[in-house]
């Protein structure tokens, strides 16, 4: 993933209750769930990988900041070059 700049990121608690917090410079939380991986940093949340299958059991990236992504469901493991693009993989 690219280096972020730190920018302010609203955060949903309950609608009468506005919490603002500064999220880390340089960092970004990789979400998975069944049908997608998405990226969340200091520009709001980005679909890195979708499944039409909805067969997504784990992602991790690689630690070298290559931007390679390892997705797996119960029989594969794709990896995917987040750089180049989704259509990529």
């Amino acid at each position: 993933m690219s280096l972020l700049p730190c920018s302010s990121v609203k955060a949903r608690q309950h609608a009468e209750t506005e919490d603002y917090f500064d999220f880390p410079p340089y960092q970004h939380l990789l979400i998975t769930t069944p049908s997608r991986v998405l990226s969340w940093d200091g520009f709001g949340l980005q679909t890195l990988f979708k499944s039409s299958k909805s067969g997504i059991a784990a992602a991790t990236e690689s630690k070298d900041g290559s931007g390679v992504l390892a997705v797996a469901d119960k029989h594969t493991v794709v990896l995917h070059d987040i750089k180049r693009g989704m259509d990529k993989s």
